[in-house]
């Protein structure tokens, strides 16, 4: 499918304020109620037949959390991920809203938090730094070869302002977290070269859980039990902080 063309709009009221909005998860007779309401508030949507993220959405709309790419990669920007309802009343003011009261949330508690959405908005607004920034990752070749794929996870890492390495990054850097997304499976890897970089290995489950959950450990995702022994204290520190304390 080819990506739909991406519209920006200004709403009357706020003109330095510029939206780019998107959809997700909704039937072409919401998407299209969706549009109405859009288009009474003087709102536009970047409608797009792909599943795929739209780098530069500041909204998407979806009538609940879900392990979706777009959602994903919304949580990883710090993005406003919100109900329909935000438009309706958008709509009946004629003028974009206030998000805050407006968030979208899980009625699957065991797939993302119920409050994921605003706890990563407010932790990018806080910090002023994305999801994944400050970490390289490789992907290996054959990671991702369940949903979802290798393809959507990197775009979702990008997202979140992650860099991504085409290989284990010859010395070490304590500014940095690194981390290799692997398949579960060790026994063709060789652990030393990504030992000496000080890369993590860890499952392609990492990173969405990093997202879905940003209150719960990830230890269950980590490759090998000592993957973290061989960190420094700088970078064990730096570990902590980035990994253990998300939001």
């Amino acid at each position: 499918n080819k990506k739909g063309k991406q519209t920006f709009a200004t709403t009357p009221k706020a003109k330095s304020r510029a939206l780019h909005i998107s959809l997700s998860g909704m039937r072409t007779k919401v998407r299209l109620r969706c549009q109405n309401y859009a288009e009474k508030c003087g709102l536009l949507i970047a409608e797009s037949k792909t599943k795929e993220w739209n780098k530069g959405t500041t909204h998407l709309i979806t009538p609940q959390l879900g392990r979706s790419e777009k959602t994903l990669a919304a949580m990883a920007s710090g993005a406003w991920i919100l109900n329909e309802s935000w438009l309706r009343d958008s709509a009946k003011a004629k003028r974009a809203l206030d998000e805050k009261d407006f968030f979208a949330e899980s009625t699957n508690d065991s797939l993302v938090a119920p409050n994921a959405a605003e706890l990563w908005h407010r932790h990018c607004q806080q910090t002023k730094e994305k999801a994944f920034q400050g970490i390289q990752a490789l992907f290996h070749k054959s990671c991702g070869e369940n949903t979802p794929s290798r393809d959507t996870l990197v775009r979702i890492f990008k997202a979140g302002g992650g860099e991504v390495v085409q290989s284990a990054p010859g010395g070490r850097d304590s500014n940095k977290i690194k981390i290799a997304i692997v398949p579960n499976s060790l026994d063709s890897l060789d652990y030393s070269k990504f030992k000496e970089s000080g890369m993590v290995l860890v499952t392609d489950l990492f990173l969405i859980e990093w997202l879905a959950f940003p209150k719960k450990g990830l230890e269950e995702h980590i490759q090998s039990s000592e993957a973290l022994d061989h960190l420094s204290d700088c970078e064990r520190n730096l570990w902590n902080q980035k990994v253990s304390q998300r939001c």
